[in-house]
C-alpha cells in the first residue's frame, strides 16, 4: 500500500481551491486532498489533520 502524505494530527498549510457537496473547503497537500468545514475558497488555512481516508483528508482550522 502506497505511504499517504499526511496521518492523524499532522499540522498543514493548505490553500482552499474549491467547496465540497456539504459546502466544507477542499485544498491540497503535496498533492493529496484535504477536506476542512468553516473555510472559503482562497483562504490559505493551517489545519489539523483528524481522519485520514485512502483518498483524502478531514481537518479542522488551527492557530498553531
Amino acid at each position: 500500500m502506497k505511504e499517504l502524505p499526511v496521518k492523524v494530527d499532522d499540522v498543514v498549510e493548505v490553500k482552499i481551491l474549491g467547496l465540497g457537496k456539504k459546502g466544507d473547503g477542499v485544498g491540497k497537500h503535496k498533492g493529496f486532498a484535504v477536506i476542512i468545514p468553516e473555510t472559503e475558497v482562497g483562504d490559505w488555512v493551517k489545519a489539523r489533520i483528524t481522519k485520514v481516508l485512502p483518498n483524502c483528508a478531514f481537518a479542522q482550522k488551527t492557530e498553531e
